[in-house]
């Protein structure tokens, strides 16, 4: 997978969402680079790594811990966003004594609903008959609906890079998401810390269902942004930027 290294410190690898690439980080390096050497990697098929078939989360989390090994990264910690959540959650689950932080950002520790599966499936066929007009849509509906106009040149950005995705990618990806393990029982059992950033308006992870099924679980520590959706560190960086530092403290 493509790579890129940026600053000295312990490591801290960045794996971005689906139909993104690491673009998205741009804003959040700056502060992120202070302290950790940050690991820049693009996902199967998405920004400049090509495509691997490969249609299972923990199949893309072997690639993931496979190009670390490559860059000689042992040790290290991991913060995924979305489908970047999804992917940590298999590495920590596979690799628990590698990793010493595990964050999600707008991501969640469960599996998909047999709702959540459905509208998978329906995604699947819209990618098949309009894939262009799948992608164009895709991206606003990541944002919430008060941060659509302040974004509108990032959003124009996400579209151009989620356009150059292969039809055969997005469908790999979404099958991988429907059909994904769910470690987050296992991982405490381990002894894994788990923190989890999420937007209070997020359109795709309902963060009110989200902390009423965390409540009261041992492990697990969750910071709600409010005025954010599901793509917090273009619509709060700031905030989304201080909440990660303080979470690999």
């Amino acid at each position: 997978l493509h790579s890129k290294v940026i600053g000295d410190g312990p490591v801290l690898v960045l794996l971005h969402g689906f139909l993104c690439s690491s673009v998205i980080w741009e804003k959040l390096i700056p502060t992120l680079k202070k302290n950790h050497k940050i690991v820049l990697i693009d996902l199967p098929g998405h920004g400049n790594s090509n495509n691997i078939n490969v249609n299972t989360i923990d199949q893309i989390a072997e690639l993931v811990i496979n190009t670390l090994r490559k860059l000689g990264i042992n040790k290290f910690s991991v913060l995924g966003h979305s489908m970047g959540g999804y992917i940590a959650l298999a590495m920590a689950y596979h690799k628990r004594n590698r990793i010493d932080r595990l964050i999600l950002l707008n991501s969640t520790p469960f599996a998909d609903s047999r709702e959540k599966k459905l509208n998978r499936d329906r995604a699947i066929v819209a990618v098949q008959n309009t894939h262009q007009l799948f992608v164009r849509q895709f991206i606003p509906g990541l944002f919430s609906k008060e941060n659509l106009d302040r974004c509108k040149k990032d959003i124009q950005v996400l579209q151009d890079e989620a356009s150059k995705v292969s039809s055969e990618v997005i469908i790999n990806g979404l099958k991988a998401m429907r059909d994904r393990k769910e470690y987050l029982n296992d991982l405490i059992e381990m002894g894994m810390n788990i923190n989890i950033i999420i937007g209070k308006d997020d359109p795709v992870i309902d963060s009110s269902l989200l902390l009423e099924s965390l409540q009261g679980k041992e492990r697990i520590n969750i910071d709600l942004i409010k005025n954010s959706g599901h793509m917090s560190f273009y619509e709060k960086p700031e905030i989304c930027s201080e909440l990660i530092t303080e979470a690999l403290c």
